[in-house]
């Protein structure tokens, strides 16, 4: 096949499986290699067990591969786990990017990652932190989330016509990031900080102004997404814990940033100067804020002054991190909640 026909096919793929044939044209590094293609086979495959089979090779690799390739490492204190980690999440976010965020595909890479937390747990000292989870609770995964988060969005924009295009692709390629971000948090897998990442960017799409147009779009729909995909989480951590635990006053700050984002969700609708499916995704995001609270709307307008605060209906918050996630990735849009995304359309 010349390069040209070979070329011509990788354009008519999905950008995430062109991405992947890509890599294997320049990259050498055997291990991202084998961790992109357990992965890839697993976001193709339609058997139930894909993730649950993807995190058996995943953790079998290391074992079984990555010691005998890379030697030295039984050497390390962390034996080589570090670097494997980092391979292995680096990986993760490079298709998190390229995968649209209303693609169940991304719901299978949480899969992925909720299945290795289920494999016996490996107790390895990480960068000097002394008895680390492998793949629960250890710091890779994070430092590689908070690298992503800083660095992805492309802040340098100036507005040359040659660069408007490579823009809108890159505020494209963060609303897929933001919304993996958003499917980990309410899978229990982005907790620490506790949900940093969705106080910001629901702050930055409905707290502030921007004169770009594709940016403001761009920051709205993170923000919608974070509501629609990680809803019942940011009630958890912004006012369920509160009431649960007697702390009121720090539930009706949570109460009144959240009746403050129904509010911008409301004037963005209501303005109509976003992208048509961006504003259907704000008045999706809009309802989803009502549902999990409604006793503190009052003609659909939020209104958190009431003397009395009342704790949610406990069926909407499941005792664990582990119940909201099964849940969550068994029927991520569950019958009451609206579908942002339609049948046949996407919102971005």
């Amino acid at each position: 096949m010349s390069s040209n026909e070979s070329t011509s096919q990788s354009t008519m793929k999905e950008p995430w499986l062109a991405f992947i044939d890509n890599e294997f044209d320049i990259e050498d590094d055997q291990t991202r290699l084998e961790l992109l293609t357990i992965l890839r086979d697993a976001l193709l495959s339609i058997d139930e067990a894909a993730a649950e089979v993807a995190a058996h090779r995943i953790d079998s690799y290391y074992s079984d591969t990555f010691l005998s390739v890379h030697p030295l490492v039984k050497f390390e204190d962390d034996k080589g786990m570090a670097s494997f980690l980092c391979a292995l999440w680096d990986a993760v976010f490079d298709l998190a990017e390229l995968l649209p965020f209303d693609d169940r595909k991304q719901d299978r890479l949480v899969e992925v990652i909720l299945e290795l937390r289920k494999l016996p747990a490996k107790s390895f000292t990480i960068w000097q932190e002394k008895d680390c989870l492998v793949y629960i609770k250890e710091p890779v995964f994070f430092m590689v989330q908070e690298d992503r988060w800083n660095g992805s969005f492309p802040h340098n924009f100036k507005g040359e016509p040659a660069a408007v295009a490579e823009f809108r692709q890159r505020c494209y390629e963060w609303v897929n990031h933001q919304a993996f971000t958003a499917r980990c948090t309410e899978a229990g897998i982005d907790t620490e900080p506790l949900c940093k990442h969705p106080t910001y960017e629901i702050a930055n799409g409905l707290e502030k102004e921007y004169s770009l147009q594709v940016e403001r779009d761009c920051k709205v729909m993170v923000a919608a997404q974070y509501i629609l995909l990680a809803g019942r989480a940011l009630h958890q951590r912004y006012i369920a814990r509160h009431l649960s635990t007697g702390k009121e006053e720090a539930a009706r700050q949570g109460l009144e940033k959240w009746g403050l984002w129904a509010e911008r969700l409301k004037a963005i609708e209501e303005k109509g100067d976003c992208d048509p499916k961006v504003i259907a995704a704000a008045v999706e995001a809009r309802r989803r804020l009502i549902a999990l609270q409604p006793d503190v709307f009052l003609d659909s307008v939020a209104r958190p002054t009431r003397k009395r605060l009342i704790a949610p209906h406990p069926d909407l918050f499941p005792d664990s991190p582990t119940k909201r996630a099964r849940k969550s990735l068994i029927a991520l849009y569950p019958d009451p909640t609206p579908d942002f995304c339609g049948e046949t359309e996407r919102h971005y």
